[in-house]
Parts: C-alpha cells; structure tokens; sequence
C-alpha cells in the first residue's frame, strides 16, 4: 500500500512530506512556540514586577540603595566569619584525623614486634626439636 503525499509550505519553502511526518512538524513547531511563549511570559512578568516594585516601594531608591549596600557589606563579614570557622573547624578535623593515624600506626606496629617475636620463637622451637629428633635418630642409628 504507497502512503499518500501531501505539499506543505513551511516558512516560505517547498517541501512534500508524507502524512506521518506532517504532524511531527506540527509537534516540533508547537514545541517551539511553546518555548517563545514561556520565555515571554517570564520576561513580561519580571518587568511587570519591577514596575510595581518601584511603584509601591516605602522609600526612596537612595535609600533603599544604602541598605543594599549595607546588607552586602553584613552578607560579606557574615561569610567571612563563616569561612573562618570552617577553617578552624578543618584544621581541627585533619589535625584529630593525623593522631588517630599515628595511634593506629603505632598500634600495628606494636603487634608486628609482638608477632614477629613469636613466630622466631616458634621457628627456633621447631629448629630445636628437629635437632634433637636428628640426634636421636642418629644416635639410635650408630
């Protein structure tokens, strides 16, 4: 069965398209404008909004300027008192973090010195019972 085709006139070009695909060029179009629309919308709003602010604000753009200014410079030190602690409050961390290394390590190798002994006590042990256990053997042998 051929499907039909059908002339459509997008923008000013000539294009034959079948019927499926008319509909995914709708969908694209719509999709587009959709898009156009919101961003409209949010620009017009946001101008809208400033025009009430201005409109309805208690006082005057000076002074609302200096409390502006006066918030930032509070936000700054606020910040910076903020980034102090915070290195404080690290180099303690990495400082807490560097002992329980050190007692870890210390630890480990208090138990390598304690193992390592036993194992040698062990090794001499068994050196010393196959010694006497060859000294036997050859002594039952002569």
């Amino acid at each position: 069965m051929e499907v039909p085709w059908f002339p459509f006139r997008l923008e000013g070009t000539s294009s034959i398209l079948r019927a499926g695909q008319c509909r995914e060029v709708e969908d694209v179009m719509e999709a587009k404008n959709g898009k156009l629309d919101g961003v409209l919308l949010f620009v017009g709003g946001g101008l809208l909004g400033a025009g009430l602010a201005l409109l309805f604000a208690p006082q005057s753009g000076r002074r609302t300027r200096r409390d502006i200014v006066h918030l930032g410079k509070m936000a700054k030190k606020k910040s910076e008192q903020i980034q102090l602690e915070m290195g404080h409050a690290i180099d303690s961390l990495a400082d807490d973090i560097s002992e329980k290394m050190q007692e870890g390590m210390d630890r480990g190798r208090e138990w390598t010195e304690k193992t390592t002994q036993g194992v040698l006590q062990a090794l001499n042990s068994g050196k010393d019972y196959i010694r006497r256990e060859l000294e036997n053997v050859m002594s039952r042998g002569a």
